[in-house]
């Protein structure tokens, strides 16, 4: 994954070319096999892979597998950021949160 990131990084890595083919095959497989978009996705963020992956590459690969994803895919990924969200608050900051969402709903 690091090989892949690194080459589609810059277009004078000598295996940027394979790197772009790469990533349009990706981005194919997606479209005909949109259930296939969450995983692809999470290998793209996830430990091997790097969370600022288009930025870091110059591309809109992780953008475009989410245009293509399925319903469930896209559930998923929701859930999967809500996780890293409430996550990085911390448990004590997730309750006083839920507290002030609820004070609004009831105004």
């Amino acid at each position: 994954m690091r090989t892949w990131i690194n080459h589609l990084a810059r277009s004078d890595r000598y295996l940027h070319a394979a790197a772009l083919d790469l990533a349009l095959s990706v981005q194919k497989c997606v479209e005909s096999h949109p259930s296939a978009g969450f995983p692809l996705v999470m290998q793209l963020l996830g430990p091997q892979g790097n969370r600022q992956f288009d930025r870091i590459t110059k591309t809109k690969i992780v953008e475009t597998l989410l245009g293509k994803m399925d319903k469930s895919g896209i559930r998923e990924y929701v859930s999967f950021l809500k996780d890293r969200f409430y996550d990085s608050l911390g448990e004590k900051s997730v309750l006083r949160l839920c507290r002030r969402l609820r004070r609004a709903d009831t105004r």
